[in-house]
């Protein structure tokens, strides 16, 4: 990421939420909401956000969001809004935005310098 500019930018600060290993969970084994596929192969990104949303103190389960019907489409993709109108709703904002990371100094000042903005990076171990 530093070759792309982020140390260019003051305003960019790391955060370190809680791990979440979601293949050592209750629901590991368990079908990642609608597919056929378990929680441990498939719930990466949804263990990174329950992460996040334990770090900014929302009281929230990976395990009790896979559960949720509501929380996902008839295709098993996360509804990132639901989830945290659900589980955390006045610490994180309910637009959520899939964005590719910035690839240039000009883009990280972009997403640094405005408060809209949070950039996640999801470990994959």
């Amino acid at each position: 990421m530093a070759k792309f500019g982020q140390n260019e930018c003051s305003l960019c600060k790391c955060i370190e939420p809680p791990p979440i290993r979601q293949c050592n969970l209750p629901c590991s084994g368990e079908n990642y909401d609608k597919r056929e596929r378990n929680f441990c192969s498939l719930g990466c990104a949804l263990s990174s956000l329950v992460s996040v949303m334990q770090y900014l103190g929302c009281n929230v389960d990976p395990c009790v969001v896979n559960g949720c019907n509501k929380c996902f489409d008839n295709n098993g993709n996360v509804i990132w809004s639901n989830i945290i109108q659900k589980y955390c709703l006045n610490k994180l904002s309910t637009k959520v935005e899939k964005l590719s990371c910035p690839r240039s100094k000009e883009e990280w000042k972009k997403y640094c310098n405005s408060d809209k903005y949070v950039i996640m990076n999801v470990n994959t171990e």
